[in-house]
């Protein structure tokens, strides 16, 4: 059987193989400032989506297209690395998947975590795998692929164990927790969460009805799916197929009984204890 190599590691840590060591490694030496947003999320878990919310929050100027994603307003610290986050223009917009002990850390910078559950992930995590140019993706199935995720051998590592480390401090610190799941069934309440936590201009919009309107209006899965040559640049087969479906339970459609089974018991090993223990019962459930 062909062996995928879907991660490199840095200093004992995976990330996506096509990642830059010398970024990873500048990227997690960067300088926070204040009025930064850090964005956590694990890969396909809403980052996206979230981003486009804020960056509308709180840039003037916010106007995603060809030639000037929203990866140039909101860069990816390990991906880009920290001369292309040094020259960001504050207030800057962050976006990450590393693990909270890679995180750069500030006490006053606002601090968002994106959760999404393991299935809807999984499935989504691998669609964009497929649908990527690299060669060591070719031939990438769904079975390989959800035995690499359950093994933590995609990207960067083990989805549990990355949100049982970032759960682990949301007593302690001052954090947003969005659910992506929620923002699916409430988009308006989500943006109005974000909007008050950020403050500011941001605070100012979402107590305004119409721009509150415009911002959820624009932040629409239909909206979305529209000009996807404006989110990111070059890396999929089929840029249209980024933002693919966003709606829970599609992993119905590929896991089989087994294969939901063993979620559910690394789920139920991983959260016992902790406050995602009984997260997203309706959602994971195999009954319809």
């Amino acid at each position: 059987m062909k062996e995928f190599e879907l991660q490199v590691h840095v200093d004992g840590k995976p990330y996506p193989v096509e990642f830059s060591p010398e970024n990873v490694r500048s990227g997690k030496s960067i300088q926070t400032y204040p009025d930064d947003v850090l964005i956590a999320t694990f890969p396909k878990c809403g980052t996206t989506w979230v981003r486009h919310i804020i960056c509308q929050l709180m840039l003037e100027d916010y106007d995603p297209r060809p030639g000037k994603e929203l990866f140039v307003y909101s860069p990816m610290i390990e991906c880009d690395g920290k001369e292309v986050i040094d020259r960001t223009p504050r207030p800057r917009i962050l976006k990450s998947h590393m693990t909270y002990g890679d995180y750069p850390k500030n006490p006053v910078a606002k601090r968002i975590l994106v959760v999404r559950n393991p299935k809807d992930t999984l499935v989504s995590s691998f669609k964009m795998a497929s649908n990527a140019k690299w060669p060591n993706y070719a031939g990438l199935t769904f079975d390989i692929f959800f035995d690499l995720f359950m093994e933590g051998k995609y990207a960067y590592g083990c989805y549990f164990e990355y949100h049982k480390d970032w759960i682990d401090q949301l007593k302690e610190h001052d954090m947003l927790l969005l659910k992506y799941e929620d923002m699916v069934k409430d988009l308006k309440t989500a943006t109005v969460q974000i909007g008050e936590f950020l403050g500011g201009r941001a605070a100012e919009i979402v107590e305004n009805p119409e721009k509150l309107g415009d911002v959820v209006e624009a932040s629409t899965f239909k909206s979305m799916k529209e000009d996807q040559s404006r989110w990111i640049e070059g890396f999929l087969k089929d840029q249209q197929q980024f933002v693919r479906k966003g709606t829970p339970r599609d992993w119905k459609n590929y896991l089989n009984k087994e294969q939901s089974d063993r979620v559910d018991q690394k789920f139920k090993e991983v959260f016992k204890g902790t406050m995602a223990a009984n997260w997203w019962q309706e959602e994971m459930k195999w009954e319809d």
